[in-house]
């Protein structure tokens, strides 16, 4: 994405625009997780897909 960075922050790989983080990857090798913001109108949708749960925080 242009204008994107990457910084680990909490021992996850953070992807920010502007210095403010959009999505947030595990650098664990043994699991794949992706954390991402959306607007709220497309949450219920997307947690209705197979393996797609909402963040526990």
């Amino acid at each position: 994405m242009p204008g994107a960075t990457e910084e680990v922050k909490w021992e996850h790989l953070a992807y920010c625009i502007g210095g403010k983080i959009f999505a947030i990857q595990t650098l664990e090798p043994d699991s794949v997780a992706l954390s991402f913001k959306c607007l709220p109108e497309a949450f219920a949708e997307l947690t209705e897909r197979p393996n797609i749960i909402q963040a526990p925080y």
